[in-house]
Formats: structure tokens, C-alpha cells, sequence
């Protein structure tokens, strides 16, 4: 059994978080001249799929990278200095990551549980569309 406290699990739990968070922010960053002006929304955001990729390779541990790649995000995209009032901007800058981060860890049970009750497994899944 691995110790999960040791200086090697604890580095690439950081690294792995690093890399979620730097993939995240730089998707975000390609999809930005797609979105719709004068905000962020965009049909197509690659961000949740490796997200989700990292969170079902790397577990829940992986989760803090959504929560820091969404505040790079919207580090970017938010403009506090014209804001007559910073607040609501604020409360937008901290409540996004959190439901993109809720998001992806309930694609990861969704997926889960679907595959638990299914009798397969992850590897699986990447096979059936090929067949």
C-alpha cells in the first residue's frame, strides 16, 4: 500500500494539479476568440473534457486544478477596474471555478457509477465506439 503522505505522493499530487490547472487555463485560452462577446460562452469548451479526462485518470485528487485553471480563467476574462461595483464581479470570480469544479466531479461518479453497474470498466469505453 502506497503512503499517501510520503514527500513522492505528495509531488506528484502537485505536479498532477499543476499540469490540470495549466491545461485548463491554456484551453480556455484558445477558446476565448470563439465565445460569444461580450461574455465567455462558448458551444465548444475542450477545459471540461480534460478536466474530466485528469480527474477519472488521476481521482479526486486532481480536483484543486479545475478550481485553480477556472480562477486563471477568469483572472483573464473579468475586468475589475471598469466595474462600477467590484462585488458582483468578485462573487463570479469565486463561484465559477466552484460549480466548474462541482461539474466535473459529478461527470466523475456519473461515470462511475454507470460503468460499476454495467460490469465494465474505463478501458472499455475507449474501445466500443471503435466497434
Amino acid at each position: 500500500m502506497k503512503n499517501m503522505f510520503s514527500a513522492r505522493a505528495q509531488f506528484q499530487t502537485f505536479i498532477t494539479i499543476v499540469a490540470l490547472a495549466l491545461s485548463y487555463y491554456l484551453a480556455a485560452k484558445l477558446v476565448f476568440p470563439l465565445s460569444a462577446p461580450p461574455s465567455n460562452i462558448s458551444v465548444f469548451w475542450p477545459s471540461a473534457g480534460i478536466a474530466l479526462a485528469f480527474v477519472l485518470k488521476f481521482g479526486t485528487k486532481a480536483l484543486p486544478g479545475v478550481f485553480i485553471g477556472s480562477l486563471l480563467k477568469n483572472r483573464d476574462f473579468f475586468d475589475f477596474a471598469s466595474q462600477a461595483s467590484p462585488i458582483e464581479p468578485i462573487i463570479l470570480f469565486l463561484v465559477i471555478p466552484l460549480i466548474a469544479t462541482f461539474f466535473t466531479y459529478s461527470g466523475l461518479k456519473l461515470i462511475q457509477n454507470y460503468f460499476k453497474k454495467r460490469l465494465w470498466n474505463l478501458k472499455t469505453a475507449v474501445y466500443l465506439p471503435s466497434q
